[in-house]
């Protein structure tokens, strides 16, 4: 028994490769799509990383103000760059007691501001 193909007309071919390519598309359009969903979670997820990493900034150097205070010290002010890179800015309203401090923590572009009030 013999078998023969018939030949494909090129109409149905052409039909074939342009289902082909639609396919190969769409699937590149999910893939494309999906990592760009990643890039953005990435994304969110450092920025909560800084923003916390600036928190624990700032509240270290509320505990380092209320630390000298109680201690009789002197109030520290201006800038401090902690080992772990994280900046402190310390502003206060006066150099004795009642005061009021501003500790900005700083960490790449999150920052963080704790007001506290000394009596």
């Amino acid at each position: 028994m013999i078998v023969r193909f018939a030949p494909t007309s090129p109409r149905r071919r052409a039909a074939a490769l342009a289902a082909a390519i639609a396919v190969i598309a769409l699937l590149n359009f999910v893939i494309v799509g999906s990592l760009f969903a990643g890039a953005d979670d990435a994304s969110i997820v450092a920025h909560r990383f800084e923003s916390m990493r600036a928190l624990h900034a700032a509240e270290s150097g509320a505990a380092l103000v209320i630390g000298e205070v109680s201690a009789g010290r002197a109030v520290p002010s201006g800038s401090r760059v902690l080992p772990s890179g994280q900046t402190i800015d310390i502003q206060t309203d006066a150099e004795t007691l009642p005061l009021t401090a501003e500790i900005t923590g700083i960490s790449g572009l999150a920052r963080r501001v704790i007001r506290i009030r000394l009596e």
